[in-house]
């Protein structure tokens, strides 16, 4: 689903990635939260 968001132009900084734990999200060019 992200890469879907991601060809709608949607900055990655948006785009939470759920199926990493919040610990691991710091590690990603994607939101977090």
């Amino acid at each position: 689903m992200a890469i879907d968001l991601l060809r709608e132009v949607i900055p990655q900084s948006d785009i939470m990635l759920a199926s990493h734990s919040p610990e691991k999200r710091q590690f990603t060019e994607f939101a977090t939260a």
